[in-house]
């Protein structure tokens, strides 16, 4: 791959295609590039954040422990099913 950044002073530009490419399909591709205010590399720290515990607020505690009955019930019928 090639990647050059330049000031252009004219309309006009010399591209110099690296000999690998001759003879093959290549894009070129003319795009505005514009560095950080401070001209450094700001690296963006995303926080991971966990779903752990994000639906909670909708639980119902009087029903949890039903719902771990109901649901081993049908994972044991499904599999007895399958025998």
């Amino acid at each position: 791959m090639l990647r050059q950044i330049i000031k252009p002073t004219t309309e006009h530009y010399n591209l110099h295609i690296p000999k690998e490419y001759l003879n093959h399909e290549v894009e070129i591709l003319v795009l505005p590039f514009s560095y950080p205010l401070d001209k450094e590399t700001k690296i963006i720290k995303k926080e991971k954040k966990s779903l752990a515990g994000a639906l909670s607020k909708y639980a119902n505690p009087a029903l949890i422990d039903s719902e771990k009955n109901i649901a081993w019930d049908r994972l044991t019928k499904d599999k007895n099913d399958l025998s």
